[in-house]
């Protein structure tokens, strides 16, 4: 087509940061974005132009009661634009609805996305329970495994030496009993265990010195894994699925008559999606929107590539990162797709260039590029490179806990032991 402006084709679409950005909000619009930039590489492989036409409703589009549809897909109907940006609905109603609309559109799907959720990054704070995190539960199963091990060996060398020693060699008054030898064993491992001296009586000299080889490793692995655990904070998402935001009493807010609001007016009463409902706050989007989620009011429910926008653009605001994207979507994936009038001849051509930019990772970069500062906070919570933090008070609590209960029972020792040395003082001969 010439590029006389009566000629250009016209482009409908709404404002969808970071696909498309509106720079101004008076003709001649200017725009910007992902999908722009995509749209201005297909126009000058085509040597096409064309002019933009905003939704005065600022929608996509959906079916209306009538037959009728609203924002761009409606402007598309009613011949006002030659084509449109889209969202395709594909998983619910919304789809066999949509099959009238198809009758007289046809899509070129450019991005796949998937609708979730955005929050209130966690605040990073001391682990109690950090000094028995350098070892696994299974590690810790088999540490506890091998003191009883070689308690118990020891005990049994002990005994066993005993009871072979000559009969001529023994003495009566000085010969351990059983249990004498499973408590002196006991002792002795727990002593080198703790790093506390103990007297030497061991005459099991291999499985003591295996006992000591593994110690030292065992202690200075614990040791070297203690002290990065220590400045490690523990992090707890507010939640990330559907089912832990409904035991929770946080505000999400969600766009009236939009994908998401449907399926939960629509979804049974006792699964995840229908408990959040009292959760979340429903309202044409608007400045204020925004606001109330950097104002730490509400999080926010979009697509993914948009949430990742928001977080560029609160990352470029603050500085660090202040908010999270749930790991995991829900529903299925969407189609982010062009739509052109029913038959165009157009829409082959774009196909091939779509194609073409989509093997070749354009489009994947040219999203990136709109969210470079998103990328810090894509990182899973707690592992920030630009998170310096001093220990606090907090984070010895388990490790003081460990010692009172060391020291009382340390303390209750002496006084048996006490006890039993004054009883054996007044006893009379």
């Amino acid at each position: 087509m010439s590029h006389n402006a009566s000629n250009c084709l016209k482009f409908c679409i709404a404002d969808w940061p970071p696909y498309t950005i509106f720079l101004t909000w008076s003709p001649p619009y200017k725009v910007a974005g992902s999908t722009v930039d995509v749209v201005n590489i297909i126009a000058e492989k085509l040597g096409i132009c064309y002019t933009v036409v905003r939704a005065s409703d600022n929608d996509w589009g959906s079916a209306l009661p009538n037959g009728s549809w609203s924002g761009t897909l409606g402007m598309l109907n009613r011949g006002v634009c030659s084509e449109c940006r889209r969202r395709w609905k594909t998983y619910h109603k919304g789809y066999s609805d949509g099959r009238r609309n198809r009758r007289q559109t046809s899509v070129s799907s450019v991005y796949i996305d998937e609708l979730t959720m955005s929050y209130l990054r966690p605040v990073l704070e001391s682990d109690m329970a950090g000094f028995v995190k350098p070892f696994t539960s299974a590690m810790w199963g088999v540490l506890l495994a091998a003191i009883i091990l070689v308690c118990v060996a020891l005990s049994c060398l002990q005994n066993a030496q005993d009871a072979l020693r000559p009969s001529a060699e023994r003495e009566p008054t000085a010969t351990p009993s059983v249990w004498e030898n499973m408590k002196s064993s006991t002792f002795w491992v727990f002593s080198i265990l703790l790093a506390q001296s103990h007297s030497w009586k061991m005459s099991a000299r291999f499985v003591a010195g295996v006992w000591l080889l593994m110690v030292f490793v065992v202690a200075t692995v614990y040791r070297s894994n203690l002290m990065a655990m220590l400045i490690s904070p523990k992090v707890k998402l507010p939640f990330d699925s559907l089912e832990e935001l409904a035991d929770t009493d946080i505000t999400v807010w969600a766009p009236t008559g939009s994908l998401f609001h449907d399926a939960m007016n629509e979804a049974a009463p006792d699964t995840p999606l229908a408990r959040i409902g009292k959760q979340v706050y429903l309202s044409n989007f608007s400045p204020n929107v925004m606001l109330g989620y950097f104002a730490e009011k509400w999080g926010l429910t979009s697509m993914r590539g948009t949430l990742i926008y928001y977080l560029d653009l609160g990352f470029s605001r603050y500085g660090y990162c202040k908010h999270y994207v749930m790991s995991k979507g829900f529903f299925r994936t969407t189609s982010l797709s062009l739509a052109f009038p029913k038959n165009s001849t157009l829409k082959p051509k774009v196909d091939k260039i779509i194609l073409r930019l989509r093997e070749s990772g354009i489009i994947e970069h040219l999203f990136r590029s709109r969210v470079s500062n998103a990328t810090e906070c894509l990182k899973p919570v707690g592992v920030e490179n630009n998170i310096e933090r001093p220990l606090e008070l907090g984070d010895f609590y388990g490790v003081f806990i460990v010692y009172v209960f060391g020291i009382t029972l340390a303390s209750l020792s002496f006084l048996l032991e006490f006890a039993a040395a004054r009883g054996r003082t007044t006893k009379p001969n």
